[in-house]
Order: C-alpha cells, then structure tokens, then sequence
C-alpha cells in the first residue's frame, strides 16, 4: 500500500529520533560520570520505541492485505522481504561484526560470530524478529477474521505475557545474568507477540484508532504512572544486582510499553487531524520512509561519533554529548538515506536500505 497514513510516518520519526536519543545515553554511559539511576530514568521513557514499532508492521501488514482470501505465496513475500529486509541486515550485520568484533581483536570464526551474524547486532535484532512475523503472517491470514483473529490476538497475549513472566522470575530467583537472556531468548517472536498482533487487530478494524485517539489524554496519564513503577522496578534491580540484566522484559515494562505505544498512535493520529500545520510535523511525515535506514545506519555513525569526540578531548560528561550527539547522527544517517536515493547510487541504496537499485 502507498506510504499515505500520516500519523504511521509520524510514529516511526518519533520512535527512530528517541532510539537515536537513548542509544547515545547507551554508548556515552561509561564517561558521563553521573549516578547510574539518572540513566535508567532518562532510557526507560524511550522503551516502548520498538513495540510501537512492532504494532505499526503489524498494521500495515494488515492493511496491505486485507482483500486477498487466499493465502499470501510465500514466493511473493521472501521476495520482497529478502530485497527490503534480509539483504540490508546481512549487510549491516556484516558492518556491525567489523566494527565490535574485528577493531576488538576479536576472534571472527565463532559460535559468537554465527549467532549474532543470524540474528542481529545490537539493535538489528529487531529486524530478526520482524522477519519471523512476516514469515509466519501470510500462513494465518486466510483465516485471521471473527473469532480466529481474536483467538490469536489472546494467545499472542498470553505469549508475551508468560515471556515477561518468566522472565520476572528468573531474574528476582536467579539474579542478573549480565544481558543473556535479553540478548538470546528477546530474540524470538513469542516475546513480542502481543504488540505485532495488536497491531493486526487495529489494521482489520482500523476505526479502532479514532477511539485511542480521543482517549489519548487518558492514555498519556496511565502511561506517566507506569512509567514510575516501570522505573522504580529498575531501580530496585540496579539495586540488588548492581547491573540491567533486564531492561525491557519486566512486567512493569510490559504494561508501560503497551500503553504508551497505544498512546502514542492516538496522540499522532490527533495531531495528524488537527488543524497545527508547520515545518516539523510536515519533516516528521516525509522522514517517516527514512527511518528504517536511520536505524539501521545509527548505531556506527554515533560510534564513529562517540570516538571522534574522545580522540578530540571533548567533554566526557554526559550532558554535552546529549546536546549534540543525537541532532549530529540524525543529519548524518538522514543524509546517508538521502545520499543513496540519488540517481547512479541505487546499488548503495539495495544494499544498506532495501531500496529499489
């Protein structure tokens, strides 16, 4: 379907712009000399980022198919998803494993190197598990309708639910476990389940996003209070452990990040209905095709950043990294999508973007 939905591409600028936030409080972390908390405070409010994500694939998705009876061919979609998705994470991944494994000295011929080259560095993981939706999604669409797309939106409810249970538990029994289980089990569809079919659930019955749209106050307050315990939570875990061995799979931030993603589509939907028309909301809407190589570029450019700021005796601290970091990478990566859309540079664009080459 055509990029036509608004309040989608205002979604993904505003999620990408926090991720690109959060991860220069991830990476300046070590040299801001501050208390611990502070960061856990700030990089939080910045966790329902992915599966606001998640939700707006699945709505899509759901959009874009929504005629066809007959199941999706699976030639048709590993067809379109190995030229938009596959090829460019085989690529990045093959950047990030140079960029964290080779200049590391590392070994590059490892189980390490494999599982991480299959399912993601960093934050590609993301993509892995969009793969895994997006393999598994034309299988059940012929029969998402009534109550069989009701029964799967409770099961994936329930899978994300047991997930986060059962990742509360073995945190609170066994202790932290450095980022394992995150970094290996968060890998899988199960975890993320309940946003990405939420989302197909809002897709078949897209009038459903009026009614979370004039509930969007409501939604923004009982997400500041989940946002507190979501906190609080990690806090205390910071506490016992002296480490975030978990930081998204908490049932705290299970209820935070549903919410706030819910709250976050209503609030753009208003505004995109709204009469407030100016230059950032209009740079909101046609960024919103760029965010997917913003993501995927921003973690090397900030990297590259990050070493060139301490190679230039900058300040270490974490506040003036905060002013000028994040704003530095957006015009960087932004123009780098840009760059690659160009006429003569559509095989640059195929590659690192999914771009038509």
């Amino acid at each position: 379907m055509k990029r036509e939905i608004k309040w989608v591409e205002i979604c993904r600028t505003l999620a990408i712009a926090m991720i690109v936030f959060g991860h220069v409080i991830d990476l300046a972390y070590n040299q801001k000399g501050g208390e611990p908390n502070f960061g856990t405070s700030l990089t939080v409010a910045f966790y329902f980022t992915v599966p606001l994500f998640f939700m707006v694939s699945g709505f899509l998705l759901r959009r874009s198919y929504e005629s066809k009876a007959k199941p999706i061919p699976y030639s048709e979609m590993l067809r379109k998803k190995f030229n938009t998705l596959i090829l460019p994470f085989l690529v990045w991944n093959a950047i990030y494993m140079i960029l964290f494994r080779i200049t590391a000295g590392m070994p590059i011929l490892s189980w390490s190197t494999l599982w991480f080259m299959s399912t993601g560095y960093m934050h590609l993981y993301f993509v892995f598990v969009l793969l895994q939706f997006f393999l598994l999604y034309p299988l059940l669409h012929p029969y998402l309708k009534g109550r069989v797309l009701s029964l799967a939106l409770v099961l994936a409810v329930l899978s994300s639910v047991v997930f986060y249970t059962v990742s509360e538990y073995l945190l609170w029994t066994g202790g932290g476990s450095s980022h394992f289980f995150e970094w290996h089990w968060g890998k899988f569809g199960p975890a993320w389940a309940l946003f990405f079919f939420w989302g197909v659930w809002l897709g078949d019955k897209p009038q459903l996003i009026e009614k979370i749209s004039r509930h969007a106050g409501k939604l923004g307050l009982v997400s500041l209070a989940l946002f507190i315990v979501y906190v609080w939570e990690m806090n205390l875990e910071l506490e016992f452990f002296v480490e975030e061995s978990r930081k998204f799979f908490l049932l705290s931030g299970l209820a935070f990040q549903f919410v706030c993603s819910n709250f976050a589509m209503g609030a753009m939907n208003r505004l995109e209905k709204s009469s407030v028309k100016n230059v950032v909301i209009d740079y909101a809407v046609s960024t919103g095709k760029d965010a997917f190589g913003i993501y995927l570029s921003h973690i090397a450019v900030l990297t590259g950043l990050l070493i060139g700021w301490e190679a230039l005796g900058l300040p270490g601290a974490l506040w003036p990294k905060l002013l000028v970091m994040p704003a530095l990478a957006w015009i960087i990566c932004d123009g780098l999508v840009r760059l690659c859309r160009l006429r003569g540079l559509g095989i640059f664009n195929r590659f690192l973007f999914g771009g038509g080459g």
